[in-house]
């Protein structure tokens, strides 16, 4: 999970350079939103991977494992 967030702050990174060379004001904006919302994201994957780190192997189920044990 925190190699999906690395990525989308790498994408992040890209719209708002993206939104600095265009010259256009309103897709300025809408990329620079756009933006601001993947890193949003990726930092709320980020946490629930360290909340998961710290839970421990057990706090996720193993593939095909019953919900009801």
């Amino acid at each position: 999970m925190h190699e999906t967030a690395d990525a989308l702050e790498r994408s992040e990174a890209i719209l708002h350079d993206s939104a600095e060379k265009s010259p256009d004001e309103q897709t300025r904006r809408r990329l620079h939103r756009l933006g601001d919302e993947v890193t949003r994201q990726a930092t709320d994957i980020d946490h629930r991977a360290d909340l998961l780190t710290q839970a421990g192997p057990r706090a996720v189920p193993e593939r095909g494992a019953s919900s009801s044990r």
